[in-house]
């Protein structure tokens, strides 16, 4: 279509020629990509369902969902809410796991011509307190598995979104709101230490969805995988399938794990899969190399640095037809930059590029005194576009801090990022990380002065400061520097255990380091460049150091030292209170399981996560060898285990009796 050309008509012919390769083999238009920007995106969803009723919009595991049951279901929303008719200003909160009641909930809001504020229902209580209060929200829908249900919120009516059947009443399409209303608002996490509300408009929403459906070539047959939740990539990810006739399959990454990731990307036929880089990594390295995606054409990375070694994981184990994209985007200005590449594609130093500026946004690099830059020098991205976001809901502040008008007196504004980025002669963008303290952490969006503020909240530290480090696979991570009130400090294992109680697992950091005192420059201020590297070495921990003594032990603990970058590890040290997470859970065990060649159940490794434990599992199961064909299938079954069980299994002593597979 002539739409994909004109919205990539910069890119230079290397781009465009692999634009060209990104389709579907059994691709039908049937011009689903035209974007009327008048329309609001629930008018634009319901001119899909009049074209593609019959077409499948959502499939679930137990559950497929037409358009146009879809849309029924979103309808009876909207007259529910319609017929409270409180007349607010207030969002509508929307805290749901991903699934056919998120998004009817979501249309159904956009249909009464309301604005909704959506909420990730694994977060701790306190920040979705914290979330609720500041959004304003008068009703909230939630789940069953929701934490709403316990957050202090005295102001929301909380409603179960399961408690609402599923009637056959028609109704007719409204006007809707207009184009320029808000459609929603998405929770970051702020550069003052609390989240930020990034509005966002119906035609921010629609643009962002034509560039992604264009840069995608995005047909009919197009088998989408939603996998982000609760945040504003999970309602991209279904605006792309749904506003374009396209099929949304929703997979509970945190939930199911990557090994059941990669069957289930193969079982489903999934086309398009847009996931983080270090998911990606993590997919990858559950992967044994005999698996197929015959279907699979694209594969997004996004949200952290891209490196070289991801390109090449990509070419070692996925096919030929499918396509790598890697590409620049924020909440705040939607997508920015795309860059495709295939199996003959190349790259001089560590980083992939992020591409080129897509159609209707300008990108100019900034130096500390506000001028461009040249040419292989980094610069702040700012960004000019007429599809900006209005700003920040409830911050006037920060909104007049982040945007301003374009000083040439056209209609577009300029949004000046803080993130930072060289550009090569031909034009393409290298990123190069955050200008202030936001970092991505295993993907997600973090704002270190958030993790301090909750960490002085602790009653025994008397300063703290957080900082991203990167480990010898360049993965970032957290470590946190504290001083303390008197010597009756906590040791790591504490503050985990307080931090985890008040934020995502994401935001808490792997290290905790205590000083005498933080240093200072000389106009005191902290002096971040100063701080000791926290090292490889062994933890401060509860646990005697005891050393490895069979030949298993000594080889599980080599293992556990390149998974978790620590030099010494003891056989009776907790893998959660080395800093260890969920994500390396998954790769010691898949280690092993590749390794040894045995049956190993991730539950069994959670209920007591050592290498002692992990030793005395593969000892009794020697006997239970498996081939490499094998082994793909009954990794699935090892990383069956949610993030919540996880925490709930790894404060258990160790029982014999309770890894035999007989009882």
């Amino acid at each position: 279509m002539s739409s994909h050309q004109s919205h990539f008509a910069n890119f230079p012919p290397s781009q465009q020629l692999l634009h060209a390769k990104c389709f579907h083999p059994g691709e039908t238009y049937d011009d689903p990509l035209d974007f009327d920007f008048g329309q609001s995106v629930s008018q634009r969803f319901e001119s899909i369902v009049a074209r593609y009723p019959n077409r499948t919009a959502i499939e679930l595991e137990n559950e497929i969902l037409s358009y146009a049951e879809l849309n029924r279901r979103a309808d009876q929303i909207a007259r529910e809410l319609n017929e409270r008719d409180e007349g607010g200003q207030e969002p509508v909160g929307v805290c749901l796991p991903n699934g056919a009641g998120l998004l009817a909930v979501i249309v159904g809001i956009w249909k009464s011509q309301r604005t909704f504020a959506l909420f990730d229902p694994l977060s701790p209580k306190d920040r979705l307190a914290t979330l609720v209060t500041h959004s304003q929200a008068k009703l909230i829908y939630i789940g069953k598995r929701a934490g709403m249900e316990m957050a202090p919120c005295p102001r929301a009516e909380l409603i179960d979104s399961h408690e609402l059947g599923v009637d056959n009443t028609q109704t007719q399409s409204t006007d809707g709101p207009a184009c320029s209303a808000n459609a929603a608002i998405f929770y970051t996490s702020g550069s003052t230490g609390t989240p930020k509300g990034v509005i966002a408009t119906h035609a921010n929403l629609l643009h962002q969805t034509m560039l992604f459906a264009n840069g995608y070539r995005l047909c009919l047959e197009d088998r989408i995988a939603l996998l982000s939740a609760g945040s504003s990539s999970a309602v991209t990810s279904a605006l792309i399938a749904l506003l374009n006739g396209a099929t949304l399959l929703p997979f509970d990454v945190r939930n199911h794990g990557t090994t059941q990731l990669a069957r289930w990307l193969a079982e489903r036929r999934i086309s398009i899969c847009m996931l983080g880089a270090p998911l990606f990594r993590s997919l990858a390295h559950a992967l044994t190399g005999h698996e197929r995606f015959p279907d699979l054409r694209l594969i997004r990375l996004r949200s952290e640095t891209v490196l070289a070694k991801d390109l090449d994981l990509f070419k070692n184990l996925f096919p030929k037809h499918c396509l790598l994209v890697n590409g620049l985007s924020s909440t705040e200005s939607g997508l920015l930059t795309l860059c495709f590449f295939d199996h003959q594609s190349t790259i001089n130093g560590e980083e992939m590029p992020v591409g080129y500026a897509v159609s209707d946004k300008e990108v100019s690099l900034l130096g500390i005194d506000g001028e461009s830059v040249g040419f292989d020098s980094v610069g702040e991205i700012v960004v000019k576009s007429r599809y900006l976001t209005p700003g920040y809901w409830r911050d006037p502040k920060l909104t007049a801090a982040k945007f301003e008008k374009d000083p040439d007196g056209t209609d577009k504004r300029m949004y000046h990022s803080g993130d930072l980025a060289i550009r090569r002669a031909d034009g393409c963008l290298i990123y190069k990380g955050r200008k202030d303290s936001r970092v991505k952490i295993r993907g997600y969006g973090v704002d270190l002065a958030e993790v301090e503020r909750t960490l002085r909240d602790h009653c025994t530290i008397k300063d703290a400061i957080v900082v991203a480090r990167q480990n010898k696979l360049s993965e970032q991570h957290l470590v946190a520097y504290f001083t303390a009130h008197d010597l009756s400090c906590p040791n790591g294992i504490e503050l985990r255990t307080f931090l985890k109680s008040k934020l995502p697992d994401y935001m808490v950091p792997a290290k905790f380091v205590i000083l005498a005192d933080l240093p200072l420059t000389p106009n005191g201020k902290i002096d971040r460049r100063a701080l000791p590297e926290p090292g490889d070495h062994r933890p401060n921990l509860a646990t005697a150091f005891t050393a490895p003594n069979s030949s298993v032990e000594v080889k599980l603990s080599r293992i556990w030292s390149e998974v978790l970058h620590i030099d010494e590890i003891g056989i009776h040290d907790n893998l959660f209170e080395l800093g260890g997470h969920s994500l390396a859970a998954t790769r010691i065990v898949s280690r092993v399981v590749k390794d040894f060649a045995l049956e190993i159940r991730l539950q069994d490794f959670l209920a007591s996560p050592t290498i002692a434990s992990m030793a005395w599992i593969i000892e009794k199961h020697q006997s239970n060898k498996i081939g490499d064909q094998e082994i793909a299938r009954h990794l699935a079954e090892v990383e069956g285990m949610t993030e919540k069980d996880a925490e709930r299994l790894l404060s258990m002593e160790l029982r014999p009796g309770k890894y035999d597979r007989d009882s």
